[in-house]
């Protein structure tokens, strides 16, 4: 445990005796400042790590900290006592003996390297008694579209993350070496500078209260941000939604390099329609130790939701997994009365109380069940994403890609981003992630919504590059096979020219749906040029990310060797490429003692620090309330020794579905069906605790309007049709009456009345919640058909 002194933060050494008192040491890191720029939908971060060696001894300080997966790691340089030292790219191999022969000649070095796509570690060596320096990292990365905001996510903390029992990777034994805190090592600080082509009228922050300031210039639209409080704890994503005309317009940028190549980058965030298809839909919630408390909570409250929203001819599942997995039926049921009551009476008691988080396994069981003819499948992965196997994950999505789309949903204050990005990217479906103060039911049902509808696909793009006579005609593109494209998503993709003598007018996109084939271009202007090297590097990174992704499990040596390659030409870290930097000053100390750096837990980890208001989530100093937690790299809370639960272990009686009911449970790597019955007694006593949790609600005021949709979304049957119960009244009021008498009075069904009210109500009462329930309402309005009684209701109630 950390405490607070004169001399700063300081972290307990273990006794070698259990009567003797802790060695306390100085945490090393004492800053972190964030310089960060945003062009349009690129992002450069500059995170400055200050260190201090304030002990008697040299040290060697080592910290593992997060970037975004799809980054760029572009350079690195030290200010050491005044001198400074840029860091060289290397292969690995060779960067790691550079460090370790400069250790031994009594040499600072420094030396940063990637743990997965997500996690880099940095090590500085031989640093001095008394001595600091500043470390400066830089990385780039692309911006997603959301509800046409540009989102920008920086990670600050790595969340502990689960080791399945038989990963033994060299990734998996760093990740389990990772050290927590409850206490951030250091003040974190912020500076965001924000440059687009089109008007900005917001800038905001789920995770953090900001000050901001927006600023027009005559040739440029411009905004600084900063935190309100000047610094702030490690223990979440910093997240910045920039609301501009920008996100909606395709660009192409051309960027010429110093060996006279070219690269090419198209950005375009479609926005259209398309008929919705018939589909199975499966559902894969975490329900390990991680997701206790307010994850847990809000992943139940948007699957109730994304139940209600499925379409009539649906078919559905829903499996749940942590050391091992359930699921609620054999094989995907029809989306009936029947069945949507066995999946709300699962989801009342669902709970985080399944172990560790072996996402794997389940997976595998979903791809492997038979398809559906005529039903193609969509998988939704809801998930805190916590994982060391992430990697392999990925992989398992991609080979059964065919036949399964996959969308993820990232919930917490720090999921594993590479996880949720990579398996949507190899499932060809979409990720998303939601904070705590997020509307997490909009953004699962949006992911619904893009799903049932066809998405365009076969895209191809025409770069209308001219070749020079006697020129290089060698060109790249990365992903070598544009993503299918989805309604308000960003797509992105470069192409590298070795050498071209003349570029184009336009860029031509064609791509198919099931409505025909769609084409249009995009022009190229003085605007669509620019200079650097910014283009060049991010589409190295793409070509790394889909090598390691699409090619490494066939050819492991030859990925190796091209992506050393693009690491050394293009200056970036990558598995196989590290920056080193030594300074050429001897140090006469000898004795260097290693310290980590510890990450601080991630805010509501485990179900700590469930309070999500914002004016807690930024502060100056102060401490919070912190609980107990497993140790990282052990079994998450709840979870066998071993990492498993027993093999043929109970199910929750979350599975009392019916009076007998099959639920498949799994912990090893063959999985049994086993017959759970029950007799109607205990099915009447889950069916009652439901019930009586629906009268808890009513007999108090439901505050949000998120808590008023569920509830209302809970009384719809399959068919769309809303059935009557009290809560209505509750949430409607005395119009409720009125309107029920007028329809009384004209002899109209009450099934066919209370529907088009609820629909008024919810779509003149909830206008800011729309992607929750839109779905929902759409049904309805196609079981009633009758707008008019609609436009009644709505009168009514605004009479």
């Amino acid at each position: 445990m950390s405490e607070i002194s004169m001399a700063g933060l300081l972290y307990s050494l273990p006794s070698g005796s259990p009567y003797s008192p802790p060695d306390y040491v100085p945490v090393p890191l004492t800053s972190v400042r964030l310089n960060v720029k945003v062009v349009n939908f690129i992002t450069q971060v500059e995170a400055v790590q200050e260190y201090q060696n304030k002990e008697k001894n040299p040290i060697e300080v080592i910290y593992f900290f997060p970037v975004e997966e799809e980054a760029a790691v572009t350079g690195c340089s030290v200010e050491l006592e005044g001198r400074i030292v840029e860091a060289k790219i290397k292969e690995k191999g060779k960067a790691q003996k550079l460090y370790d022969d400069a250790i031994k000649d009594g040499k600072t070095s420094f030396l940063l390297e990637e743990t997965k796509a997500d996690i880099f570690q940095l090590k500085v060596g031989n640093l001095s008694p008394g001595a600091g320096c500043k470390v400066k990292i830089t990385y780039i990365m692309e911006l997603p579209v959301e509800n046409s905001k540009t989102r920008l996510t920086i990670p600050t903390t790595i969340a502990p993350r689960y080791i399945p029992a038989k990963d033994g990777s060299e990734v998996a034994k760093k990740i389990a070496s990772i050290a927590y805190d409850f206490t951030s090592p250091a003040a974190l600080t912020l500076h965001l500078d924000i440059a687009m082509r089109t008007k900005i009228t917001s800038v905001s922050s789920p995770s953090h209260q900001l000050v901001t300031e927006i600023a027009d210039k005559e040739d440029s639209f411009g905004a600084v941000a900063r935190f309100d409080g000047m610094t702030t704890d490690m223990d979440r994503d910093i997240i910045v939604l920039i609301e501009s005309e920008e996100p909606n317009q395709p660009k192409v940028f051309l960027e010429k390099g110093e060996d006279g190549s070219i690269a090419g980058l198209f950005s375009m965030v479609p926005q259209f329609e398309l008929k919705k298809q018939p589909s199975e839909v499966v559902f894969l919630i975490d329900c390990s130790g991680s997701m206790r408390g307010q994850s847990m909570s809000l992943a139940k409250q948007a699957l109730q939701l994304f139940v209600h929203s499925l379409p009539v001819e649906s078919f559905f599942n829903i499996f749940c997994f942590g050391s091992r997995f359930t699921q609620l039926f054999l094989e995907s049921q029809a989306f009936t009365d029947e069945s949507l009551e066995s999946a709300k009476q699962m989801l009342q008691v669902l709970d985080a109380n399944m172990g560790g988080t072996e996402i794997y396994k389940p997976l595998k069981k979903i791809f492997t069940s038979q398809a559906l003819v005529g039903k193609p499948r969509q998988v939704f992965v809801i998930t805190d994403g916590e994982v060391s196997n992430s990697q392999e994950c990925v992989q398992l999505v991609e080979e059964n890609s065919q036949n399964n789309r996959v969308f993820t949903l990232g919930i917490g204050a720090s999921a594993d981003r590479h996880l949720v990005k990579g398996m949507a990217r190899a499932g060809k479906g979409v990720p998303s992630f939601t904070s705590y103060g997020e509307n997490i039911a909009g953004k699962v049902l949006k992911q619904l919504k893009q799903s049932l509808q066809p998405c365009l696909s076969d895209v191809q793009i025409d770069w209308s590059t001219e070749q020079g006579a006697g020129a290089d005609s060698e060109s790249c593109q990365a992903p070598f096979h544009p993503p299918p494209v989805y309604d308000g998503s960003r797509m992105l993709v470069y192409k590298l020219w070795g050498m071209a003598s003349s570029v184009g007018e336009k860029v031509t996109i064609t791509a198919k749906s099931p409505e025909g084939e769609l084409s249009f271009d995009v022009r190229i202007d003085k605007d669509s040029f620019i200079d650097g090297e910014l283009v060049h590097k991010m589409f190295a990174r793409k070509m790394i990310q889909e090598l390691e992704e699409n090619f490494e499990k066939k050819d492991p040596e030859e990925v190796k060797s091209l992506i050393t390659e693009f690491g050394l030409k293009y200056s970036l870290g990558t598995k196989h490429t590290a920056f080193i930097a030594v300074d050429q000053k001897t140090n006469k100390e000898t004795g260097m003692k290693t310290r980590q750096v510890k990450n601080q837990l991630a805010y509501g980890y485990g179900g700590l620090q469930t309070d999500c208001s914002i004016d807690s989530m930024t502060k100056s100093g102060g401490s919070r309330s912190r609980s107990f937690m497993s140790a990282p790299g052990a079994a998450a809370p709840g979870a066998a020794a071993t990492g498993e639960e027993p093999r043929g272990a109970a199910a929750p009686r979350a599975m009392a579905l019916s009076r007998s009911c099959k639920v498949q449970s799994s912990s090893s790597d063959e999985s049994d069906d086993i017959d759970f019955s029950f007799d109607t007694n205990e099915c009447l006593s889950a069916t009652i605790k439901s019930k009586s949790s629906v009268d808890e609600k009513l007999e108090r005021k439901l505050q949000s309007n998120i808590e008023k949709i569920v509830a209302l979304s809970s009384l719809q049957t399959a068919a769309g049709y809303f059935k009557e119960d009290k809560i209505v009244v509750n949430i409607i009021g005395e119009k409720f009456e009125v309107f029920k008498k007028h329809c009384i009075a004209k002899k109209i069904e009450t099934n066919v009345w209370l529907t088009a009210l609820i629909i008024a109500y919810v779509e003149n009462n909830f206008t800011d919640e729309k992607d929750t329930w839109e779905m929902i309402v759409e049904k309805a309005r196609d079981w009633l058909g009758r707008n008019e009684l609609i436009v009644a209701a709505s009168d009514c109630l605004m009479g």
